[in-house]
């Protein structure tokens, strides 16, 4: 089995002007956790997914004013930290680092700002109009929003994000400066038996049941299923120590 995931030790090969990884199926103990018929059901929170510049996933996702969403990024600059939309104020879910170097939260036609934002980890809980996260400075804050009804027009993606022009198509802009470490999305708020994605950090190579990951990409363990690269290049793959 081959890999476009750059392996270190092992047999390249190009083809087409693309290089290949040998890829040798493992199973890894120590980062993750499995279930009695091999499923994987968890994964160490220090793992995590960084985009090349061309890389993104696609969670396959439509928000809309009932959505949850959990997450743990690392960010260091202007860009999206999660968000699907269809412009700028217009069937927007989402929460950004702005121009200004301003937190904001987006909610259907609102938008909603606080403190400045700085290089670190978040963790974002942003639970239909009520969005609370923790700041690298150790605090962490509340930002409400009045509750509206809508649906955003396009999957949510991480890594990327929408034009906030021509009906949001996109991805226009990708994002080389963030570290995803996991991503939870809920349907209908908090109700624990709507989570339709729990996404994880997964390298090339790894096998889950009988599964071989084909790259460094995202695992569903809803779902149960591989969340790939849908841009071009490749996913860089790790873990804070």
């Amino acid at each position: 089995m081959l890999t476009i995931s750059p392996l270190t030790n092992t047999l390249y090969v190009k083809y087409n002007d693309q290089t290949y990884s040998l890829c040798e199926p493992f199973v890894d103990t120590e980062n993750y956790t499995y279930d009695e018929n091999g499923r994987l059901i968890g994964a160490d929170e220090r793992l995590w997914l960084k985009s090349d510049g061309g890389s993104y996933v696609d969670t396959g996702f439509i928000a809309d004013n009932a959505s949850r969403i959990y997450a743990k990024i690392y960010n260091d600059r202007t860009s999206c930290f999660f968000c699907s939309r269809q412009g700028q104020q217009n069937q927007s879910f989402g929460f950004l680092w702005t121009a200004d170097n301003l937190i904001r939260t987006d909610y259907g036609k609102s938008q909603a700002y606080n403190i400045e934002a700085t290089s670190g980890i978040y963790i974002i809980d942003k639970n239909k109009n009520v969005t609370n996260y923790t700041h690298p400075n150790g605090q962490t804050y509340t930002l409400t929003q009045n509750t509206q009804n809508f649906i955003t027009p396009h999957t949510m993606l991480l890594m990327a994000s929408y034009s906030t022009t021509n009906g949001g198509i996109g991805p226009a802009n990708k994002y080389d400066h963030q570290r995803h470490y996991y991503f939870k999305i809920w349907s209908n708020g908090a109700d624990e038996n709507t989570l339709v994605r729990n996404m994880v950090p997964v390298p090339a190579c790894m096998r889950i049941k009988d599964f071989i990951v084909p790259e460094n990409g995202m695992w569903d363990t809803v779902e149960q299923k591989f969340y790939g690269n849908s841009g071009t290049g490749s996913f860089i793959y790790g873990r804070d120590e």
